[in-house]
């Protein structure tokens, strides 16, 4: 097949079975509509991808989110690493962004709009390739946001996992309401908790100064973990952990 290398919708890319000598070995792979590789997601369709290395989905390859800000994901190189094979998340769609627009990293691949996979993979039974629980937006607690699993891992750990889901959404006997499940930390997110963790209470321009991105995106991601209960606000404008935030810690030392 010819290939006219004009078109804005075909681009080059490196061979992962290229010579070590220096020679550059290249093969023509199809883009979408937005200048990412071409990847139908999750499901049965879903490609396996063997390169190594992606433009970063969360900041586009630019290296800035939001502009003028380090990508808290790519640290501003623009490209990600992902061990290879790989396949594009399901859960966000390879935007690398929770919803369009959000400026908040995916949950399931941490903003690179990729996952690892361990061959054969096949449709996840759960959330049938969409990456996302049948009843609301979280990702699929048996794929992880990935739309695949392994072919190897037995149906019992399926049917393991479906009850803890049904514990945290089911319908609450007492009051007849629903329990609304509980969503963790996203990378950047995480990042924040750390920092106010270490100095008890902070402002977004500290926050923003410890992890090196503006303080406009700082207070964006406060508001997000406020929203979750991880954070909650002063009077004098600081961000501090709540009950729920330190808990995350105490785990993390087995307390």
């Amino acid at each position: 097949m010819e290939i006219d290398w004009n078109q804005k919708n075909w681009e080059k890319k490196r061979i992962a079975s290229a010579p070590k000598r220096g020679e550059w070995v290249w093969e023509p792979v199809k883009l979408d509509k937005k200048g990412g590789v071409y990847s139908p997601v999750g499901g049965r369709g879903a490609t396996i991808l063997r390169q190594g290395v992606y433009k970063c989905a969360f900041c586009k390859g630019v290296g800035e989110k939001p502009r003028g800000a380090k990508c808290s994901v790519c640290s501003g190189k623009g490209q990600v690493s992902v061990r290879p094979p790989a396949v594009v998340c399901a859960y966000c769609k390879g935007r690398g962004e929770e919803r369009p627009r959000s400026n908040i990293t995916c949950t399931a691949c941490k903003g690179k709009g990729f996952v690892s996979v361990i061959e054969p993979i096949r449709e996840c039974p759960h959330c049938h390739g969409k990456g996302k629980e049948p009843t609301n937006k979280l990702p699929c607690i048996v794929c992880g946001g990935k739309g695949v699993v392994s072919a190897k891992k037995d149906n019992r750990e399926w049917r393991k996992a479906k009850p803890s889901f049904q514990s945290a959404s089911s319908e609450n006997s007492n009051t007849r309401k629903l329990v609304t499940p509980s969503r963790r930390p996203t990378g950047s997110e995480q990042e924040v908790l750390e920092v106010i963790q270490g100095l008890g209470k902070a402002s977004r321009a500290v926050i923003g100064k410890r992890m090196g991105i503006s303080s406009a995106y700082a207070e964006l991601l406060c508001n997000s973990l406020i929203k979750s209960g991880h954070l909650s606000r002063t009077d004098r404008g600081l961000f501090a952990l709540t009950k729920k935030g330190k808990e995350i810690f105490r785990k993390r030392r087995g307390i």
